[in-house]
């Protein structure tokens, strides 16, 4: 097992990746050995102490909320949502999903509000236009990991 202690978020995140990219290549063949049974056990509960670390680090540090994309991103920004493993947004889209993020006007004024009055922040669910399909989703900005985009 690898010690995840050691390591930076992003490093951990990458790893699970990793890690789920074997998950699925074992699950795949048809017939696996007796190593082959023991190294998908082993990815397993590695992607479970992943993803029970990520759930402690979402619980201690909102990294996004609705009111800093507003004010890094813009009203209607497209971006790459990078979700923490095993939420929910992870389960939906998986690693990312690349969205053009909507806000209604009473959203933007609300935002706008709390930035002024300099709320505490909080999670809130955001809607998005997933691309390239433009089909409506929401998502909650507690699941958003990292975010990459453009006003």
């Amino acid at each position: 097992m690898i010690d995840i202690n050691s390591m930076d978020q992003g490093q951990v995140y990458m790893l699970y990746q990793i890690f789920k990219n074997i998950e699925s290549d074992l699950e795949q063949k048809g017939e696996r050995s007796l190593e082959q049974n023991q190294k998908l056990a082993n990815t397993k509960a590695q992607l479970l102490i992943i993803e029970t670390w990520a759930n402690n680090k979402m619980a201690e540090n909102l990294h996004w909320t609705k009111e800093e994309i507003l004010l890094k991103f813009g009203h209607q920004p497209t971006l790459i949502m990078e979700f923490h493993p095993g939420s929910a947004g992870y389960k939906l889209f998986g690693k990312e999903v690349v969205g053009n993020v909507e806000f209604s006007d009473e959203e933007l004024t609300d935002a706008l509000l709390n930035i002024q009055n300099k709320t505490e922040r909080k999670a809130s669910t955001i809607r998005f236009k997933r691309i390239p399909e433009m089909t409506e989703h929401e998502i909650s900005t507690e699941d958003l990991f990292q975010l990459g985009g453009r006003r």
